[in-house]
């Protein structure tokens, strides 16, 4: 029942920004930039508008709400999901909410995932440099009914936790009207017994109805920033579901997510 009432709420009311963003020339485009994996961005589609691709099939059902879900979630992970972004005001400062819902069980008991969880994030960007620059500061909650084999973005608390609080940034540099970087950097697991650094980055070409983005993202355990790891998956090296108990193996480890989005808008 729980679980019910929390994908009822966060599919009614909660998820991040919606506005169609202006080029440095303020032609409007429908094409927009959807951010990274743990980051999103504030952006969002027009009412009406609608992408497909490999990283998203998403819908603007009003300039400020947009829903969507993951083909590469489905495809890659076996799992449901659910995203909805959302834009509001507070007195004159405009945040963004953006929700999500994800369980496994969509390709059967091959699936090497096992996880039920939800996320929210709230977002506030700033425009700086004439618009060749933007910066977004975001928050992120995590909270995992289900953790046997999760996502590479869940990381172990090694305090028993379902939750997973983070703080990241998303810094957007725009070389021109077509072509663009992100790059993303944050602390995963404020709450864990070992805080995990995230590092990301990623390159775009956008027109007004394609986007094409080539990036990688990676988080690991602050304390073994130095240390050599295996760039793998913990929960799946072995290409099966394995427990969460080996700490000292574990905390070497930096877990590796691809920033890949090929989109069409219309």
């Amino acid at each position: 029942m729980i679980r019910v009432i929390a994908l009822l709420v966060f599919s009614i009311s909660i998820s991040v920004g919606t506005r169609a963003e202006e080029s440095p020339e303020s032609v409007r485009r429908k094409s927009i930039l959807l951010g990274h994996n743990l980051t999103p961005t504030t952006d969002g589609l027009a009412a009406g508008d609608a992408t497909v691709g490999n990283y998203a099939v998403a819908y603007g059902i009003t300039n400020a709400t947009m829903i969507a879900t993951s083909p590469w979630m489905m495809a890659d992970y076996g799992l449901y999901n659910a995203i909805v972004r959302h834009r509001f005001r507070v007195f004159s400062e405009e945040f963004h909410l953006q929700a999500a819902y994800f369980k496994s069980g969509l390709n059967g008991l091959d699936s090497r995932y096992q996880m039920e969880s939800t996320s929210l994030w709230l977002n506030k960007d700033w425009e700086l440099l004439d618009g060749r620059y933007r910066f977004t500061a975001s928050a992120n909650w995590m909270y995992f009914f289900d953790e046997t084999a999760p996502f590479s973005l869940r990381r172990v608390p090694f305090n028993g936790s379902p939750h997973q609080l983070s703080l990241s940034s998303l810094h957007e540099f725009r070389a021109t009207d077509q072509f663009g970087a992100l790059i993303e950097a944050g602390i995963l697991g404020l709450n864990f017994r070992y805080p995990n650094y995230h590092f990301g980055t990623s390159v775009h070409y956008r027109t007004d109805h394609w986007l094409f983005q080539l990036g990688v993202s990676a988080t690991g355990v602050i304390k073994k920033i130095f240390g050599l790891g295996e760039h793998t998956e913990y929960n799946a090296r072995r290409g099966g579901i394995v427990s969460m108990s080996e700490d000292h193996y574990y905390r070497k480890q930096v877990s590796i997510h691809p920033e890949i989005q090929v989109q069409y808008f219309f």
